[in-house]
């Protein structure tokens, strides 16, 4: 069994729940390959009445990939790739104007475990220097069918104005596992310290695959503290569903909370998507949008 990153343990659900994946905006890419190893992406996001531009050039190398990312409202951005830049190390890089952002994987091939370790670097957010550091780590058995994991996250905050010496602090940390009884199920469990009360956050997950076409996914998210409160649980259910090259996408949760995506390839370079979302905002209402995105390459 290939043991997945403790981050990926929710991989093959989160998909079905992100906001982003049903509130699409008004997307048109565009998509050319001049070269084999040169790949060129033009993207325009239209929400509401402001426009996002971004322009994407990926370079592939014999030593890993380079990308470029010139975004008109946040500025330029390189993101580097080595995969086994040292045996089983592969490592990750991106810059954004004085940002940077690191990750370190280590993964032993057929190994029954793994780590990752992560870490960021900004010189000025709202008048703070910060720095942060992640470590996961995860293990995992075959005849269990069963992975195990942790995180834990150290910020280092100063103030920019009366900087001061490195005072680092756990800022949060996470237990999980994943069972994958089968190829086509996978339940997995996620422990957060809330940082509120003297409670625990989790989430749980499940997916079910019926068949090729057919994938239904439930989410159960909540909190309880020492008391054993009980807080209600957010709920929610999804689907997919895949006709030949277009799919059909959904959820809806105990919020009166809603997503639904249609994705349709009308010929090999040419993909239509539509999205129609409800989400509810800061003040708790709720925020109907429709959507769509055109994909040429």
């Amino acid at each position: 069994m290939s043991v997945p990153f403790f981050a990926d343990f929710t991989k093959s659900t989160k998909d079905f729940f992100k906001n982003d994946k049903f509130d699409i905006g008004r997307v048109v890419q565009l998509k050319a390959k001049p070269y084999d190893d040169i790949e060129v992406t033009g993207k325009t996001t239209q929400d509401g009445e402001r426009f996002n531009n971004k322009l994407t050039v990926n370079l592939k190398r014999s030593f890993g990939t380079v990308e470029f990312i010139e975004d008109f409202n946040k500025g330029i951005s390189t993101e580097v790739k080595l995969p086994r830049i040292y045996r089983n190390f592969d490592f990750k890089s991106k810059h954004t104007n004085n940002n940077v952002e690191v990750k370190l994987d280590y993964k032993p091939e057929g190994s029954y475990y793994n780590a990752r370790l992560e870490g960021s670097y900004e010189p000025e957010r709202e008048g703070n220097r910060i720095c942060l550091s992640t470590l996961s780590v995860a293990v995992g058995d075959d005849s269990l069918n069963l992975s195990v994991g942790g995180q834990v996250t150290i910020e280092d905050k100063a103030s920019v104005a009366n900087p001061t010496s490195v005072s680092p602090n756990v800022k949060s940390y996470k237990l999980g596992f994943l069972y994958t009884p089968s190829n086509t199920s996978n339940y997995s469990v996620i422990y957060t310290p809330d940082p509120h009360s003297t409670g625990l956050e989790y989430s749980f997950s499940a997916l079910k695959k019926l068949n090729d076409d057919v994938t239904l996914v439930a989410r159960a998210e909540g909190r309880v503290d020492t008391k054993l409160t009980a807080n209600a649980p957010v709920v929610s259910l999804a689907g997919q569903y895949r006709l030949g090259d277009s799919f059909v996408k959904g959820f809806m949760n105990n919020r009166r909370e809603y997503g639904l995506t249609y994705e349709a390839k009308i010929n090999p370079s040419l993909g239509i998507t539509f999205g129609l979302a409800s989400f509810l905002d800061r003040q708790q209402r709720a925020n109907t949008k429709f959507g769509y995105k055109v994909a040429l390459s």
